[in-house]
C-alpha cells in the first residue's frame, strides 16, 4: 500500500495512481512532477497513457494536500581573497668557525692592551677615555660570555702589573735607603771647607774650637767669590780689599757660613789668626765688624787630598763618617795626564767626622782621628 499517492486502493502505475518521480528543478524555481504510467498494468486496465506534464496536474488536482515543496537553489559564496603572501625570511648568517672567534677575541685582547697602556697618563688625565676604550675594544665582535671573560682577564692582568709597579717601587726604594754612596758624597761636598785646613781633633764645636773651623768657614765664602770671578771674567771682587790685598768680609757674612757648617747655636770665635801685618793673616776689626782674610789664591795649596772610606748610621740624625788623606805625591797621573782617582787604601792616615742633621742639612759636631795627624809646615 503506498500512503503516497492519491488512491491507494488503485494499483501502482495507474491513472488513478501514477507513479511520481520528481524532475529536476526549472528555471522558474517550480518543481514538475513526470508521471510515469506503468506500462503493463495499464496497458491491461485498458488506459489511456496521460502525458508527463497533464499527468502531473492530475495527480495534484486528485491529492492536493500532496504537493511537492519546492527546492531551494544553493547560493554561490563569493570568493575569497587570496591572503598576501609573506615575504621570505633571510637566511640566518652561519657562525664563524671557532679560528675566526679566536682571531677576534685576540685582536680584541691585543686592542685593550693597547688602550690601557696609551689611554692613562701619569697626571691622571686620560683616564676616563682609557676606559671607555677598554670596554669598546674587550665588547667588539665576542658573545657575552667571552666578552665578560675578556674583561675579567684584563681587570686580573692589570691588578697584577699594579702589585709588580708597587713591590718594584719598594724595593728600589730600600735600596736606595740601604745604598750609602749618595749620602756619603752629599757629606764630603758638604765638608770639603773643613777638609782644606784637616783640623785637628776635637769633641764639641765651643769657644775653644781650633782655628781651623774659623778658617773653614771664612774659605767657603771667599771661594764662591773666587768661583764668581772666573765665571764672569772679574779681577775685582765684591767684598773692599786693603793694602795687603786681603778681602775685608762683613762679620754677619763670616757668621752665616759658620754657623752653616757646624750649626745655628755654635759660637762664633772671633780673634786674630796669624801676623796682623801679614798677608797671610785672618785679622778681626772690632770697630767696623770686618774680619781681614787672604786672598783665595794666596793660600796655599793642600798637601793632602781627601777620600771617603766608609759611613756609619748611628741613628737616624747621627752619621759617622770616616775620611782618609792621601799625600800629594802618592797621587798618579793616567796617560792622558789626568789624575787617577785615590783609593782609601792609599791614604796616609785617616779621621772619623761625626755629622748631625740638622732642620736645614747637617752640622759637623766632632772629629776624631784614628792616627796621628803628620802636620806640614806652610810656607
Amino acid at each position: 500500500m503506498n500512503e503516497q499517492n492519491g488512491n491507494p486502493s488503485a494499483p501502482l502505475g495507474s491513472a488513478q495512481n501514477p507513479l511520481v518521480i520528481p524532475a529536476r528543478p526549472q528555471p522558474g524555481g517550480a518543481e514538475a512532477h513526470m508521471p510515469v504510467a506503468a506500462g503493463p498494468a495499464a496497458a491491461e486496465a485498458g488506459d489511456t497513457p496521460v502525458p508527463a506534464a497533464h499527468a502531473g496536474e492530475t495527480a495534484a488536482a486528485a491529492n492536493p494536500a500532496e504537493t511537492a515543496s519546492p527546492v531551494r537553489a544553493k547560493k554561490e559564496k563569493p570568493d575569497k581573497p587570496p591572503k598576501p603572501e609573506k615575504p621570505p625570511k633571510p637566511p640566518k648568517e652561519p657562525k664563524p668557525p671557532r679560528e675566526k672567534r679566536a682571531k677576534k677575541a685576540r685582536g680584541a685582547a691585543e686592542s685593550v692592551a693597547a688602550a690601557a697602556a696609551g689611554g692613562i697618563g701619569t697626571d691622571g688625565t686620560g683616564a676616563a677615555a682609557g676606559n671607555t676604550s677598554v670596554a669598546q675594544a674587550a665588547g667588539s665582535g665576542l658573545p657575552g660570555s667571552k666578552r665578560v671573560m675578556v674583561l675579567g682577564f684584563i681587570v686580573l692582568l692589570l691588578a697584577a702589573f699594579g702589585l709588580y709597579s708597587l713591590g718594584a717601587i719598594g724595593v728600589d726604594a730600600i735600596r736606595r735607603a740601604a745604598d750609602p754612596a749618595p749620602l756619603q758624597a752629599q757629606l764630603m761636598d758638604f765638608l770639603t771647607p773643613v777638609f782644606q785646613f784637616t783640623p785637628p781633633p776635637f769633641g764639641a764645636v765651643d769657644e775653644n774650637a781650633p782655628d781651623a773651623l774659623l778658617e773653614a768657614a771664612v774659605w767657603r765664602v771667599t771661594n764662591a767669590e773666587y768661583i764668581r770671578m772666573l765665571q764672569t771674567k772679574s779681577d775685582t771682587p765684591q767684598f773692599d780689599t786693603d793694602e795687603f790685598g786681603r778681602w775685608a768680609l762683613p762679620l754677619t757674612t763670616v757668621e752665616e757660613s759658620y754657623r752653616t757648617l757646624f750649626g745655628p747655636d755654635a759660637p762664633l770665635p772671633l780673634h786674630t789668626i796669624g801676623d796682623p801685618g801679614s798677608g797671610l793673616a785672618y785679622e778681626y776689626d772690632d770697630a767696623h765688624q770686618l774680619l781681614y782674610v787672604p786672598n783665595p789664591t794666596m793660600i796655599p795649596s793642600l798637601t793632602y787630598t781627601p777620600v771617603s772610606d766608609t759611613m756609619q748610621r748611628i741613628n737616624s740624625s747621627r752619621v759617622v763618617l770616616r775620611v782618609g788623606f792621601v799625600s800629594n805625591n802618592s797621587l798618579q797621573i793616567d796617560d792622558k795626564g789626568g789624575l787617577i782617582p785615590p783609593t782609601p787604601a792609599m791614604a796616609d792616615y785617616f779621621q772619623r767626622y761625626i755629622v748631625d742633621r740638622t732642620p736645614d742639612g747637617w752640622k759637623l759636631t766632632a772629629v776624631e782621628s784614628e792616627q796621628p795627624i803628620m802636620t806640614t809646615a806652610v810656607g
